[in-house]
């Protein structure tokens, strides 16, 4: 039996046959066997067919669908022409042959909000990789799932769910983590247009372009969601209307997908106050890549429930504290460190702040709001000074992900100047939820008594994952991170650990599924598969390291080691 279902094709067989998509050789390939009689495409036509050929996604049934239009017409204007509309070939609603079926059979399968949540998807550039954790949050933002607080673990469930479904009908393209875990999820490329068609006739999202005319939004029938490429955004603000419907206000970068790795910003200065007034009921408010000039001009967007923007901001303002709605903030500044001067411990719904430099937290408010408890999961990235009870003691109950970069060797001191405690891990007694941790240097600590704190493993019992970086702690103290019984991924960066012997002690890491290390000085390894059992991805870069453990290298399921050509 064949089927489009993969759930269906695990019930059926437990080990099911996966079709694959074709390279673009192979699907190049089948569309001159199926165009040309000799099977061998003309010259003149090469390197348009190649480029059709692409466009396919590597599916065969889309390859045999636009080998039809091209026999028929076998001249480079036509095939030009085709290459121009090439979806409305592939997906044509008066060809039965075409993809059509198959297309309206995956999407009108899904219930009303799966179709809502799927569409929403489609509100990002072509290719656009999306970060599983930021759709879930629009998606609770947007209401489109429940995102109250007793049931944000049930929603997280749900959502999941969601896009294994959308896998399953080849909606969209899943990327996973080692462990399984959903990292990123792309729209398929080769059904993408059509499914816009559906977003416009929903009145999902309205597509703001300058070429053609940009169409007016002073329609109250126009959809409440707007999306626009960073490239025409400031042309789009010097003729911004106003538009009291308006709820959402998305615009994107196809090229900078994440902008924790963005060096540099676009040139063009946005202010942000027209926007806010021409929309003052915005609820989801994202600009990636544009450079904003002040925060202050946001003062009065109260329905806020999801920002993300970038600028050369030294602080966030106190008046952030009067968006009770706020569920997620996400800040990119060129300063070195930002300032929050809102009671984000007040805000009873914010459950998200990442900012890419390290953000100095206020203390808690003596004065509660009614039923204000904190709710806040992540927080990415925070100066060591700010890890203490005072501060992070709000969260304690809630927190999932936490990032803390700045001067870490400082922060160590106690009071008879050693370092053999972090004195701001004690405050991690009652953080029971904490999955993720990463502790940054900006530089590299020097002392030779220098020890992991002893909090990390009396407290930190669900840890899964932890990122050392610059830390420079002694490869003796590597070995006590084996006593964390949930730990699966381990990344160990430039200098975490200093000397050039690792030797760990049996038993330990037993469920360390990913683990890299990057060290300029570590010269010999001696492990085996007893201390790393259920290891599956190795990272090295460790250009002295004189071999890897030969157990290592044969039983792991995937590999990746780089370093000097003598390794194993």
């Amino acid at each position: 039996m064949t089927t489009r279902r993969r759930d269906l094709a695990s019930c059926a067989s437990e080990r099911p046959y996966h079709l694959k998509f074709l390279t673009g050789e192979d699907s190049f390939r089948l569309l001159e066997m199926r165009v040309f009689d000799n099977g061998r495409c003309r010259n003149d036509l090469v390197e348009l067919g190649k480029s059709i050929a692409s466009k396919c996604g590597g599916l065969p049934l889309a390859l045999v669908v636009i080998a039809r239009a091209l026999k028929v017409n076998q001249i480079v204007y036509d095939w030009e022409r085709i290459e121009n509309n090439f979806w409305q070939y592939v997906v044509n609603e008066k060809d039965t042959t075409s993809c059509w079926k198959i297309v309206e059979a995956s999407y009108g399968s899904l219930s009303s909000e799966m179709k809502a949540c799927f569409l929403y998807c489609l509100a990002f550039p072509k290719g656009y990789a999306i970060p599983f954790q930021m759709l879930i949050r629009l998606w609770m933002a947007e209401g489109l799932i429940d995102s109250s607080p007793k049931k944000i673990s049930s929603s997280k469930d749900r959502a999941e769910n969601y896009l294994i479904e959308f896998e399953n009908l080849d909606l969209v393209i899943v990327s996973r983590e080692i462990t399984g875990s959903i990292k990123r999820i792309k729209c398929n490329d080769i059904f993408y247009e059509y499914y816009k068609m559906a977003v416009t006739k929903e009145s999902v999202f309205q597509e703001l372009r300058l070429k053609p005319v940009l169409p007016s939004i002073n329609d109250p029938d126009t959809s409440r969601r707007l999306h626009i490429e960073s490239c025409d955004l400031s042309d789009f603000i010097s003729r911004i209307p106003s538009a009291e419907h308006v709820r959402s206000f998305l615009c994107f970068s196809s090229e900078d997908q994440d902008l924790d790795q963005q060096t540099k910003l676009s040139s063009d200065d946005v202010d942000i106050q027209l926007i806010a007034k021409a929309f003052p009921l915005l609820r989801v408010l994202i600009i990636e890549s544009i450079n904003i000039l002040s925060l202050k001009n946001l003062n009065q967007l109260f329905h806020l429930r999801y920002i993300s923007i970038s600028g050369n901001f030294k602080e966030l303002p106190a008046f952030f504290s009067k968006f009770w709605s706020l569920q997620s903030i996400i800040i990119h500044t060129s300063q070195p460190t930002l300032n929050i001067k809102a009671n984000i411990w007040n805000m009873s719904k914010l459950t998200h702040l990442k900012t890419n430099k390290p953000s100095k937290l206020p203390l808690p408010s003596t004065q509660k709001g009614k039923g204000s408890s904190s709710l806040l999961q992540t927080l990415s990235k925070i100066s060591p000074e700010t890890c203490n009870k005072d501060v992070l003691g709000e969260a304690s109950n809630s927190l999932k992900k936490l990032s803390i970069q700045g001067n870490i060797e400082d922060s160590l001191k106690t009071k008879s100047d050693r370092f053999s405690t972090f004195e701001g891990f004690q405050t991690f007694e009652k953080f029971e939820c904490l999955e993720n941790l990463k502790l940054i240097s900006d530089v590299s600590c020097h002392s030779n008594a220098f020890q992991l704190p002893k909090a990390l493993f009396r407290f930190l019992l669900k840890l899964k994952k932890l990122t050392l970086s610059k830390t420079m702690f002694g490869w003796e103290e590597a070995t006590k991170l084996g006593q964390l019984p949930h730990l699966e991924i381990l990344k160990l960066e430039k200098e975490a650990f200093t000397g050039s012997i690792w030797k760990p002690e049996e038993g330990d890491f037993q469920k360390l599924q990913i683990l890299l290390i990057h060290n300029n000085e570590l010269q010999i390894w001696k492990a085996s598969r007893y201390h790393f059992d259920k290891l599956r991805v190795l990272v090295l870069k460790c250009p002295k390291l004189e071999s890897v453990p030969a157990e290592l290298s044969q039983f792991q399921r995937q590999s990746i080691i780089t370093g000097p050509e003598n390794m194993l």
